[in-house]
Order: structure tokens, then C-alpha cells, then sequence
């Protein structure tokens, strides 16, 4: 009784370890593949200041899509796009467009803003791009921002 007790024990603790051994195989991943960020990030550089959000938020309704973030010193960035496939948008009154705020001072599209939201990819229902604009001062007053090195990666929609 006591040898095939035993031999049971065995048999499940040699089980047991096949089990562990397989299942701590090592990922195929490729070298060269580059791990895709899961934490939000959303960052550019504003009139030569550095802009990174603390606070990142995705919103869609009726198929529009808002990527807000705020950043210290009371300032916002406003992304608005009308889809999640990859491709370069260019600003517009409609679909696409951007928004910066310093407090109550606000920067969007107007008469002389222009630039682009590209979204790079969109792998796993999360979203990464870049983006690049002059946006005029909202009561168009003749003031721009230049918003360059944009970014955003991990944004899930």
C-alpha cells in the first residue's frame, strides 16, 4: 500500500512539474518588436514648453472621438478625431480639430491654424499617433500657439 502511495505521489509531483515547465515557456517575441505601452501617455512641446499629461481622458459620442489631457500650470490639450483607423487627418471645423487652454486664454482652429492628427496604429483597442499644429486664439485676436512633438500612445478605445 505504502509503495503505490508512492508511486501515486510520484506520478502526480512528475505531472505537476510538466505542467509548471510548459506553462513557463518563454514568449516567441520577436527582438526587435517594440512593447506597446500600457500606461496613456499624451505629451508635445507648446510654444517650445514641454506639455505632458498627468491626467488623460478618452470620450466618444456619436462616433466622435475626445482625447483631453492636463498638464501643470492649468493647462489642457484637447484632441477631437471622428475615428480610430490608422491615417493622417488634417485639422478642420468639423471633424478634426484641436484645442489648447491656458487657464481662460484658448487656442483652436480658425482662420490661420492648419496641421494633423495621425494615428499611427491601433493594435489591441489602444491607440498611438502623433500630431502637430498652429492654433489661433479663440476670440481670434491674432495670437498662435505652435504645438510640435506631439504624441499620444496607449490611449484605449
Amino acid at each position: 500500500m505504502i509503495r503505490s502511495l508512492n508511486r501515486k505521489t510520484a506520478w502526480v509531483v512528475l505531472l505537476f512539474l510538466t505542467i509548471v515547465a510548459v506553462g513557463c515557456k518563454k514568449d516567441d517575441k520577436k527582438e526587435d518588436e517594440t512593447p506597446s505601452s500600457s500606461t496613456p501617455k499624451l505629451s508635445a512641446s507648446i510654444d517650445g514648453s514641454n506639455f505632458n499629461a498627468t491626467a488623460i481622458e478618452l470620450g466618444e459620442e456619436d462616433g466622435v472621438y475626445t482625447l483631453s489631457g492636463i498638464a501643470s500650470g492649468d493647462r489642457t490639450l484637447t484632441l477631437v478625431f471622428n475615428t480610430t483607423s490608422e491615417g493622417t487627418y488634417a485639422l478642420n471645423f468639423d471633424d478634426v480639430s484641436m484645442l489648447y487652454s491656458v487657464g481662460a486664454v484658448a487656442w483652436t482652429v480658425g482662420p490661420s491654424a492648419n496641421g494633423t492628427i495621425t494615428i499611427t496604429d491601433n493594435a489591441n483597442g489602444k491607440l498611438k499617433g502623433t500630431f502637430q499644429a498652429t492654433l489661433d486664439e479663440l476670440l481670434f485676436t491674432g495670437t498662435t500657439v505652435n504645438v510640435t512633438s506631439g504624441t499620444f500612445e496607449g490611449i484605449a478605445y
